[in-house]
């Protein structure tokens, strides 16, 4: 009966009862309000709803440099906030790996520190805890329209899921907004066959079943909007849940069948549309908020796993937890290095790739830094995220680690980072904060765009993308989600064989910010 409400202030009591135990629910009563009565106060409180949902810790941890935007005069307070908090997840780690009595109220203690900081910092930095800390204070849904009129060729597409696989799918341009909402309880096999025949070629699932899903799930997350965001357009899209899990750019836009497959000539919605990630509206408009334009020449940070002359790393033995070279890394080095007058790079490989360097070069002005390392994503526990860098010891080379947690006492000043490494955007998924991968580590730090993985990649891959998209962003530095895709682009149209331009070899890599 809440339709009959429509218009008067029992509907918006009912939205706010509602929303005391189902964000989802009451974000979908609210746009049906709207679609009912067109009253756009009920899309501000459904964007409410909608954004409530989507990365608040990430939002309030996210690192600002201009101090404009910390409207704070004590600013040591803001500081010693972000310490304990990295305090906070070392001691979780240490916790997981071993609990002690000392762990136990070392982390009691911290808990309460924090506690008592947070209200120090509402008393005394009331503007800042209203941007930062108050979770009812969500980016105004004017802004967002404001932000999407701007841009003009931007579109927004935001998405959630509820339990019973109850999907919805939010659009927003310039001069659009549509909803859709739809129930399928395949979802999650849909996803799940999705994405084991692009991450695992070793798996059952066949070039048909591919086909199959890859349209079934443009048709339920695509289609109602398809036709309204023109060609070439930039679709910023802000899934939920197990949409985290795919690319949406290997979906297909149109029912393909046969067995003779030419993947050159496949409707990948890649072709259409030019597609960026981001964990919320929100983040996405604090990270815009940072953005800092590139010039070329580019200033490029790059450690290798692997050495430029294989010989060093023959030079010394290997521990026997070593893994394998990664060959996509010194050759990209050399390829970077032959582009002097666009591109001046430092680079750091084999044993001088560790974390001291790493330590040492990261919170510098570059303008991109590149690690081509082995990565370890854990989708139970996002504290053991690690990146593995090598060092020597007594001239032995052995790991050299460094947790997610650990990454984000640096603040970084570099506008791009390419993680060139496996399942960078892999991780755990938390309901109402998204993915804890370390692509999200890396924007927490500091970082505007980083452009990740979404599971291992064949270094085959590496060596022919990355190059690729080199390239185009020597030509249009500014427009990184644009030069991916454009290099994605080039990469199927120039594969030497229809199966080598499968979305397997592509579509792992995305463009988060």
């Amino acid at each position: 009966n809440y339709s009959l409400m429509a218009n008067n202030e029992a509907a918006l009591n009912f939205l706010a009862e509602v929303a005391a135990f189902d964000y989802p629910m009451a974000a979908d009563i609210a746009f049906q309000l709207f679609e009912k009565t067109r009253d756009e106060s009920y899309l501000v409180k459904a964007n409410l709803f909608l954004e409530r949902l989507k990365a608040f810790s990430l939002f309030r941890d996210m690192e600002i440099f201009d101090e404009m935007e910390i409207p704070c005069s004590e600013t040591k307070l803001v500081k010693r906030q972000k310490e304990l908090k990295q305090q906070l997840e070392e001691l979780k780690w240490k916790k997981l790996k071993a609990s002690t009595p000392k762990v136990e109220e070392d982390l009691q203690m911290l808990l309460l520190d924090l506690s008592q900081l947070y209200q120090q910092i509402e008393q005394q930095c009331p503007k800042y805890h209203s941007y930062k800390l108050q979770q009812n204070n969500i980016t105004p849904f004017e802004d967002i329209k404001a932000y999407v009129a701007k841009q003009g060729s931007t579109s927004v597409l935001q998405y959630s899921i509820s339990e019973g696989s109850k999907l919805k799918g939010v659009l927003l341009q310039k001069d659009t907004f549509l909803v859709f909402s739809v129930e399928e309880p395949k979802l999650d096999s849909l996803i799940g066959v999705y994405r084991d025949y692009l991450s695992k070629p070793e798996s059952t699932q066949t070039d048909a079943n591919y086909l199959s899903v890859a349209h079934k799930l443009h048709q339920l997350l695509i289609a109602p909007f398809y036709k309204h965001i023109p060609s070439k357009n930039r679709v910023l899209i802000v899934p939920d849940e197990q949409l985290n899990n795919i690319p949406f750019e290997a979906l297909l836009t149109k029912t393909v069948e046969g067995d003779n497959i030419n993947f050159k000539q496949l409707p990948y919605l890649v072709k259409d549309w030019n597609i960026s990630y981001s964990f919320s509206i929100k983040t996405f408009l604090l990270n815009e908020t940072r953005k800092v334009s590139l010039t070329v020449p580019l200033d490029i940070l790059t450690f290798s796993y692997s050495c430029i002359d294989m010989n060093q790393s023959n030079n010394y033995k290997k521990d026997s937890t070593s893994l394998n070279d990664i060959m996509s890394g010194p050759e990209i080095i050399e390829y970077l290095d032959k582009k002097p007058t666009t591109l001046k790079q430092t680079s750091f490989c084999g044993a001088d790739a560790n974390v001291t360097s790493f330590n040492e070069y990261a919170n510098k002005n570059f303008d991109i830094m590149q690690l081509s390392l082995h990565a370890m994503a854990d989708n139970s526990q996002y504290l053991n995220n690690r990146l593995v860098f090598r060092k020597l010891n007594n001239k032995i080379l052995v790991h050299d680690e460094i947790h997610g947690f650990e990454i984000k006492k640096i603040q970084f000043q570099t506008p791009l980072i390419v993680l060139a490494a496996c399942e960078t955007a892999d991780g755990q998924i938390q309901k109402g904060e998204g993915r804890y991968s370390l692509a999200r580590t890396f924007i927490e730090a500091g970082a505007n765009t980083v452009l990740s993985t979404l599971w291992a990649t064949k270094d085959y891959s590496m060596k022919k993308m990355l190059p690729l998209f080199y390239d185009q962003l020597i030509e249009s530095p500014n427009e990184i989600p644009a030069s991916l895709r454009k290099a994605k682009l080039d990469y199927i149209e120039n594969a030497s064989a229809s199966k080598l331009a499968s979305p397997v070899y592509w579509s792992s890599f995305i463009c988060l910010n």
